[in-house]
């Protein structure tokens, strides 16, 4: 008896996945027994491929499946008692994978445009998400886009993009993913970063502390600073007398003098590129006087006279001249002023004598020299009577009356000997004269005054003649006897033979 040909029951779709071994069930009963063949596509199975192969039951078996290898397969039973066909449908699918190879680390420049590509393969059609840390990367948001190849645009890089980046590809089948990490690389900043032309000004004091800034942001990787001087690099600060802190932040210049004065700047660096920030330190220095603060000097009148005001300082100091306190007029043809700040005075006078200030001046203080000046003049002795004739007994002025400049000594000699003041008959008045009281025979004679003092000296030479009053001596006898025509001499000396005889005494003859 003939049975015709029963395929057995068994489901009508298949899935597997890529790479897994395969049996696409087919197993047929009749009488006889049928002849199973399998065909896809209007093509016999199995075809030229060794993965492909028809068990005895009926059932084909397919090695590492492929994608490819998805399909409608049919297979048919056949016998002398007829025919069976049963058609089944192989769904090979393939768990998502991502092709590409990402590197851990993507390092790029500030503002750039990164893409970093999510290629993935799978059936079906893996779904593709993109996540910032556990953060999802949402299309077109905070400049994000993902492309239809599941590539994700970065259009200009910021510090804030940095950060672990994964592509996470998925479907019913699986999952796959990759990871990197996004480092922007930023040149230094430097806050208030500038060029030589536009360099920051910094002015102190001689002896004050100045710090110089180079306050680095937005530096990644770190970047290394280093401080020049004048184009000439600062390799050992502490030889120089400065000090560098902070990772090179700071540049410290301790009791500053004037050979700090320079033009001094940072560069920061990294290996995205490098800024600068550039100092011009000035120093000022207060006025100081090469010379003695004060000074005395003596001139003879008439003579010419400089005053020196040597000055150094930072910036120059402005010179201004002082006579007791009232500023000097350039415009005096007396006076001389001199681009060194010296002073020449022409011909000086007694009213020249006083207190000359250079006085110097400039924005970090001042300075003063002062000069005493004394001009001096010789002595001189007023014109006067230089002859007197006088009588015994009288008072008498002899007159030296001196000028000069300091006021002159008097002194006074009689014959040659100086006078002894300290007796009462001599004495010498306050501007020199000499006064003699009373005045005695042995005052007569001559007499020289002398006027000195630092300038030079003078004298006068006064006669003195004393007039004595004629009186008769005392020893003439009162009465004196003679005879009757005897002729008789009476004698009456007297003490001056230029006294007039008519002034004798009375003489008794008998």
């Amino acid at each position: 008896m003939k049975v015709p040909p029963r395929i057995g029951d068994s489901p009508t779709t298949i899935r597997s996945l890529v790479g897994d071994n395969i049996v696409l069930p087919c197993e047929a009963v009749g009488v006889p027994i049928p002849v199973v063949m399998w065909s896809r596509g209007g093509e016999k199975y199995p075809a030229q491929d060794e993965r492909f192969e028809q068990l005895q039951q009926g059932s084909l078996s397919i090695r590492n499946a492929k994608e490819g290898d998805s399909g409608k397969y049919l297979c048919i039973a056949v016998s002398e008692a007829g025919s069976e066909s049963k058609t089944l449908w192989l769904e090979v699918n393939d768990p998502p994978r991502i092709t590409n190879y990402l590197p851990s680390e993507l390092v790029q420049p500030l503002n750039s445009f990164l893409m970093i590509p999510c290629e993935a393969e799978g059936s079906p059609r893996p779904n593709v998400e993109w996540f910032k840390g556990s953060t999802p990367v949402k299309q077109f948001q905070n400049g994000y886009t993902i492309t239809t190849d599941g590539s994700l645009i970065i259009s200009s890089l910021q510090p804030g993009d940095n950060g672990v980046y994964t592509c996470r590809v998925s479907n019913q089948w699986g999952n796959d993913s990759q990871s990197t990490s996004v480092d922007t690389q930023v040149r230094p900043h430097i806050v208030g970063e500038n060029t030589e032309r536009e360099a920051e000004t910094t002015t102190a004091m001689q002896g004050d502390t100045i710090r110089l800034e180079c306050n680095v942001t937005d530096a990644h990787p770190p970047a290394t600073i280093s401080w020049y001087m004048d184009d000439r690099l600062i390799t050992n600060p502490e030889n120089a007398g400065l000090e560098v802190d902070f990772g090179g932040r700071l540049l410290t210049i301790p009791f500053i003098q004037n050979q700090d004065m320079a033009h001094y700047y940072c560069i920061a660096s990294n290996s995205v590129g490098d800024t600068q920030k550039h100092f011009r330190v000035n120093v000022q220095e207060g006025p100081i006087i090469n010379s003695l603060a004060w000074e005395e000097v003596t001139v003879m009148a008439g003579q010419d006279v400089s005053f020196d005001c040597n000055v150094r300082g930072t910036p120059l100091p402005r010179i201004s001249w002082h006579f007791d306190d009232i500023p000097l007029a350039s415009t005096n043809q007396r006076y001389n002023f001199h681009l060194d700040g010296s002073i020449d005075l022409r011909r000086v006078e007694v009213i020249d004598t006083g207190f000359y200030t250079c006085l110097a001046k400039n924005r970090a203080g001042t300075a003063n020299r002062t000069i005493v000046l004394t001009v001096e003049v010789p002595p001189s002795i007023n014109p006067s009577k230089d002859h007197f004739a006088l009588p015994e007994g009288t008072d008498v002025i002899l007159p030296c009356e001196a000028d000069g400049v300091p006021i002159p000594e008097v002194t006074w000699e009689k014959d040659g000997i100086p006078l002894d003041m300290e007796g009462a008959q001599y004495q010498q008045l306050f501007l020199g004269s000499l006064r003699i009281s009373p005045v005695q025979a042995v005052d007569a004679g001559e007499y020289v005054c002398t006027a000195r003092n630092e300038a030079g000296e003078a004298s006068k030479t006064v006669t003195l003649r004393v007039h004595i009053p004629p009186s008769v001596v005392p020893t003439i006898p009162r009465m004196t006897t003679a005879r009757v025509n005897e002729d008789v001499i009476l004698t009456c000396p007297i003490t001056d033979a230029r006294a007039d005889l008519t002034a004798g005494r009375e003489t008794t003859i008998t």
